[in-house]
């Protein structure tokens, strides 16, 4: 069911929290409700192996426009495309990760994520956050994912989350999504929001997308717990409208560091070779 009602948006965002994994995220995915929702919480920031990052994360912190902002600094555990994105396997506390030490790390991020998050989830009516396939593939957006729908179980808020996927995640979507039925909230996004902050990012060298990407007009958000219909699937499913990206993820392997060309030139000259 798709919704455009101002009204449903309206009650959607009242008593609201947004919760992204990385700064930027809340840019990239978002800008349709950034402006709106009652609290924003940004999960991670630090990280161990990259003080040149942790740092200009928190110069990039201390000038963030939205004041309504929580950063809870959670260290990352390094985990970017450390699952099996062919044959993805999702865990209690996000996905399989290949490597065990890096696999420890995460799963403690997951405990201490519910620990932060309860306190500030408490009292609200909507949580909106990452996709269970982490839109292009992270492994962090899924962590996110299945922290807040572990505290949706708890604390009784509806969930909802992002239209965004890519070539390497669209499989993960399908399965997950067949037979279903879907009620979303199709929004238009808020360019010129989005664009300040990803400024404000590569100001300080931590914006970790394509220099020259380009916002969808709209955006979904999609009700978590409406999906189910039937058991077992009928041979159709009822989907939504799907934001979808193709990524090179040799190019977005980690955050960035300053960089002359953009990620999007990089991929064009490889792929002139």
């Amino acid at each position: 069911m798709n919704v455009r009602d101002p009204g449903a948006r309206n009650k959607l965002l009242a008593q609201s929290a947004l919760v992204v994994a990385h700064p930027d995220d809340e840019a990239l995915w978002f800008s349709s409700v950034l402006a709106d929702v009652n609290k924003i919480i940004i999960c991670y920031s630090e990280i161990a192996d990259r003080p040149d990052l942790s740092q200009g994360r928190e110069a990039a912190r201390r000038e963030f426009p939205l004041a309504n902002t929580t950063w809870l600094k959670i260290p990352e555990a390094g985990v970017f495309n450390l699952a099996d994105w062919e044959r993805p396997v999702v865990t209690a506390s996000g996905m399989h990760i290949k490597k065990p030490k890096k696999a420890v790390i995460y799963e403690t991020n997951y405990q201490l994520m519910l620990k932060l998050l309860r306190p500030l989830l408490t009292g609200c009516n909507t949580v909106i956050t990452h996709n269970p396939w982490g839109e292009y593939g992270h492994e962090d957006h899924v962590q996110v994912h299945r922290a807040v729908m572990t505290l949706a179980k708890e604390l009784q808020f509806d969930t909802w989350y992002t239209n965004y996927a890519s070539d390497r995640t669209v499989g993960m979507l399908i399965k997950q999504l067949c037979g279903f039925r879907n009620r979303y909230l199709t929004l238009a996004t808020n360019v010129e929001l989005a664009a300040q902050l990803a400024s404000l990012y590569r100001k300080h060298n931590v914006w970790t997308w394509y220099n020259d990407y380009l916002w969808f007009h709209e955006e979904c958000l999609v009700q978590a717990g409406t999906e189910l219909v039937s058991s077992p699937c009928p041979d159709y499913g009822a989907l939504f409208p799907v934001n979808l990206l193709k990524v090179d993820i040799g190019t977005i392997a980690e955050p960035v560091k300053k960089q002359k060309r953009s990620l999007w030139e990089k991929l064009r000259s490889q792929m002139r070779r």
